[in-house]
């Protein structure tokens, strides 16, 4: 009972704060915060008091009551069931935690707004739908958390479509583009699910893992790569990046909206949920889904993971605006986490016995996941609040704002977050990063499979990347004059440090981590164990850290030291043509673009044949239908 308890209060007060933000706000206004705190903090303590029993081994994995629906004809019911297993308690932890703390924020940086019901409304119910996605027991409820999560985004990040002018525009178009660029990634999660109903009778995440008849090859592969369009749209993987990051030159992108929304989308489950979703496939893969049979699944998954890592990596590296800098960042580690569970699908066996490796993999992209959640809400925060005193995301603009002498809140936040980005000892994304990565070259050596060897050598041109972007990063951050008249002097904005300072800590002890995921996830997966480091990992990564270290000194000093040096480097031809296309995005923005307008040619083109002649419409129809249905007889 007190287990089924904590599954509502983790669950309902979101929606019921939402659903009360307009009504409240006209008795007091200033309810729809209130609300937002409070159920917020009450989904984040459940969620907690939740992840602690299973940790000690107290929780039963109840199940709320199942409904169903019976359909039409003769169709099995669909059940419906809100029940958590180790992964959806882990995944609850992360939204609900740092929804909390990203709602705490907002009181401050969203103070002088003048939509703060609306703001409220889709903060809360964002959080929900991120809840309802990872603590659904089957795939329909998990899909209606999904697109519950992707209205949201449509909301939130249009949040300021009212202001006048070219950035009010920006703001609705950035909207619009997140809601259609998911859609088309949700169309393959629609079709996977109709897939597996009717061909197992059941979505529900327990009964798939143990039906003992097999999906035929053709549903499996297909519903295989519908999965994957749907996370790579969700997770902003090639070809769905622009919608999370644009280039500079277009700027409609998910960055649009306000920077607590971008810390909550990037931080918490919404772009996770893509990674949550295979996780979520790997869990429940056995003798009815049987994916590890699919080849090119984890082929296309580490392939796809590898080379989004390193571009948008490299668009990082040349970007100005602040927030677009961590956007880019944040695809290339989602891409990371697909690499580990990627890594993990082609290594697995039909024997449990044989899985160690298979689930070590597993393991590391989930230890990232949390790892990532925890430094890039505080970079994304911190980025806020100084975009809050500065009034600009231009890091030209905001040269030396957070530095130790400016602003040392500032200062801790960002250094924290960029060393735990970076994968520099002792921060959180060291540990994270460099697992995943150790475990991919095991993977390599053990498993004779070209993908595995070239996306590995990715991640590890990924990593070193990253360190120059955010050497770069705290280059224009920590160093320069900046006029001081120009900047807020009169708030003190304590609630928004305090924040920036428990996630500050966060990233500095988020390596405890290692020590708790193996016991999490024993009950999800047999022969379950954290790694340990061989010898040849362990030169390997002392060597990488050290790689690391020294590129990131050189990426800081080197621009203050020898700017022209620099910029003469960056103007030779091939280095010159490759940070033009990591300026234009690698040209994916336009691919799009011309796609969209080769739709649109053909579309009116075609109304151009309707004469408004009934009878001349269904003869066109007639004679079409004819000539496609002789080929396909033929």
């Amino acid at each position: 009972m007190q287990q089924e308890l904590l599954l509502y209060l983790m669950l309902l007060p979101p929606f019921i704060g939402a659903s009360l933000s307009w009504v409240g706000d006209k008795i007091w206004k200033h309810l729809s915060k209130l609300l937002g705190i409070i159920t917020s903090f009450i989904a984040g303590a459940s969620a907690t008091s939740a992840f602690i029993m299973l940790i000690i081994n107290k929780w039963e994995y109840p199940e709320l009551s199942t409904i169903k629906i019976v359909p039409l004809l003769d169709a099995p019911a669909l059940k419906l069931v809100i029940g958590p297993d180790g992964l959806g308690i882990f995944m609850a932890l992360i939204a609900s935690e740092l929804g909390f703390l990203i709602a705490l924020f907002s009181l401050e940086y969203m103070a002088d707004d003048d939509h703060l019901t609306r703001y409220w409304f889709f903060i809360q119910l964002f959080i929900g739908g991120m809840i309802l996605l990872v603590i659904a027991g089957d795939f329909v409820l998990m899909y209606v958390g999904w697109e519950i999560v992707g209205l949201c985004s449509f909301g939130l990040i249009g949040h300021w479509f009212t202001k006048n002018g070219e950035q009010g525009e920006k703001c609705a178009k950035a909207g619009i583009k997140a809601f259609v660029f998911t859609r088309i990634g949700d169309i393959g999660f629609l079709v996977a699910i109709i897939i597996i109903y009717v061909e197992t009778g059941t979505t529900v995440f327990k009964e798939l893992e143990t039906l003992a008849n097999p999906l035929s090859v053709a549903s499996t592969h297909t519903i295989c790569f519908m999965f994957l369009m749907a996370a790579f749209g969700k997770s902003a993987q090639i070809p769905f990046i622009p919608w999370l990051s644009s280039p500079e030159n277009v700027d409609i992108d998910a960055m649009q909206g306000p920077t607590t929304v971008s810390a909550l989308i990037h931080a918490a489950t919404m772009v996770k949920a893509g990674v949550y979703l295979i996780a979520r496939l790997y869990v429940i893969n056995g003798p009815t889904i049987r994916i590890w049979e699919v080849k090119s699944f984890s082929t296309t998954i580490t392939i796809v993971a590898g080379v989004t890592a390193l571009i948008t990596a490299l668009s990082a590296l040349v970007s100005f605006d602040i927030k677009r800098v961590l956007a880019y960042s944040t695809i290339s580690q989602l891409a990371y986490m697909f690499l580990g569970i990627g890594v993990a699908f082609a290594t697995f066996s039909s024997d449990p016995q044989e899985n160690k490796l298979s689930n070590m993999a597993f393991l590391t992209s989930q230890f990232h996941l949390i790892s990532h959640a925890i430094f890039k809400a505080l970079l994304f925060l911190t980025a806020g609040y100084l975009i809050h005193k500065t009034h600009s995301r231009d890091m030209r603009e905001m040269r030396g704002t957070a530095s130790w002498n400016k602003d040392r809140v500032a200062f801790i936040g960002l250094l924290t977050g960029g060393l735990a980005l970076s994968g520099i000892p002792p921060f959180n994304g060291f540990f994270s990063k460099e697992l995943l990565i150790g475990v991919s070259l095991e993977a390599t050596t053990e498993h004779p499979c070209t993908s595995l060897k070239i996306a590995y050598v990715l991640a590890t041109l990924t990593a070193l990347f990253t360190a120059m972007y955010v050497g770069r990063m705290f280059y224009f951050m920590f160093t320069g004059i900046t006029e001081e008249e120009d900047h807020e002097k009169t708030a003190t904005f304590i609630i928004m440090k305090i924040v920036i300072i428990i996630l500050s800590v966060g990233a500095a002890i988020g390596g405890l981590f290692y020590y708790i995921l193996d016991n999490l996830f024993k009950n999800l997966l047999d022969n379950v164990e954290m790694p340990e480091m061989k010898g040849t990992e362990l030169i390997s990564t002392i060597i990488m850290t050290v790689i690391v270290i020294v590129i990131f000194l050189i990426s800081y000093y080197s621009l203050i030291s020898w700017p022209k040096t620099v910029q003469k480097i960056s103007e030779w031809f091939i280095i010159a043509w490759l940070l033009k296309a990591a300026r234009e995005g690698f040209y994916l923005e336009a691919a799009w673009s011309t796609l969209w307008n080769g739709l649109k040619f053909v579309s009116y083109e075609f109304r151009r044949t309707h004469t408004g002649d009934l009878n001349w419409t269904l003869f066109t129809i007639i004679i079409t239908g004819t000539i496609i249905l002789t080929f396909i007889g033929g």
